[in-house]
């Protein structure tokens, strides 16, 4: 019988291309991989790769076993996750990743509100882009995690999901900028201003982000708030802007084509390893209130 480690060797080699990447994927050296793959071989009766130097190339037989092979892997790792989880009595850290354009102020809330249910839990809260986040979820390094949508993109990943509403974004400007001074303005007029924006809202693919001819990649919020006061323009979260606004500090303006606004769905992440839970299952129906009570 064709043994959990050597498909997970046949994975590694397919996935990096050759055996010695493919050993320094899960670990394990040259040696062992090769001898795990070419026993897997022996056993079907036919080889599962040609090797062309130092690349390992995929058979047609590879390419037919690959995705059985992938879900056979997951299964177990998820089976290892889930036994584990089962064998802990109360989690004493709670890791909840957010994007960069989450509301804060709903954020402290739900911070505040799981506080006073678990007040021994230590929370980390953890900016994350959208990728390495579903990483750290499949792999059990995380529990929840806060995105934008971007549409059905989001429903491959092996995670659970939320719907949490949608999040109002809008296009700000300096108090002293001349398009703060208009009634309204064009999206034309914006192309030939520079467009701040943030790196996380970037690596979010978000459709509104790609507007001006000229943009600057800004990581932190802070600094990128601080720029704005001297030019350009960015797009940010109603309620994230809210208190620059109120400071005198920014100005939201009136785009003729987004009367309304921009509106960018956010979805609850979890890691299927923690959905049952307790912990895990009361914080994701503290988020769900709390995203109820901030974008109704």
């Amino acid at each position: 019988m064709i043994s959990l480690e050597q498909i997970q060797s046949f994975l590694s080699v397919y996935e990096a291309g050759s055996y010695s990447a493919g050993g320094r994927k899960i670990g394990k050296d040259r040696t062992t991989v090769r001898e795990r793959v070419v026993a897997m071989e022996e056993m079907i009766g036919e080889p599962l790769f040609t090797i062309e130097g130092k690349r390992a190339l995929p058979t047609a037989l590879a390419d037919a076993l690959y995705r059985r092979a992938w879900n056979i892997n997951k299964q177990a790792m998820d089976f290892n996750q889930a036994a584990f989880t089962a064998n802990q009595v109360q989690l004493t850290e709670l890791v909840i990743h957010h994007h960069a354009l989450t509301s804060i102020d709903m954020l402290s809330d739900v911070d505040k509100t799981i506080g006073e249910r678990y007040p021994h839990l230590k929370i980390n809260w953890l900016q994350r882009h959208r990728d390495e986040s579903f990483v750290d979820l499949e792999k059990g390094r995380g529990h929840i995690s806060i995105m934008p949508s971007i549409g059905n993109a989001l429903l491959q990943r092996d995670v659970g999901s939320v719907n949490l509403g949608a999040d109002r974004i809008a296009v700000y400007a300096g108090k002293h900028s001349p398009l703060a001074k208009k009634k309204s303005v064009d999206v034309n007029a914006l192309t030939t201003e520079v467009q701040l924006v943030n790196e996380s809202a970037q690596s979010a693919h978000l459709a509104y982000m790609n507007v001006a001819s000229q943009q600057h990649t800004v990581s932190n919020s802070e600094l990128l708030m601080s720029l704005l006061r001297s030019r350009g323009w960015t797009a940010l979260s109603r309620a994230n802007a809210e208190k620059y606004v109120q400071r005198g500090e920014i100005v939201e303006l009136n785009v003729e084509q987004l009367t309304n606004g921009y509106s960018a769905g956010l979805v609850l992440f979890y890691a299927l390893a923690f959905e049952n839970n307790d912990v895990v299952r009361e914080a994701i129906r503290i988020i769900q209130e709390a995203a109820l009570k901030h974008f109704s």
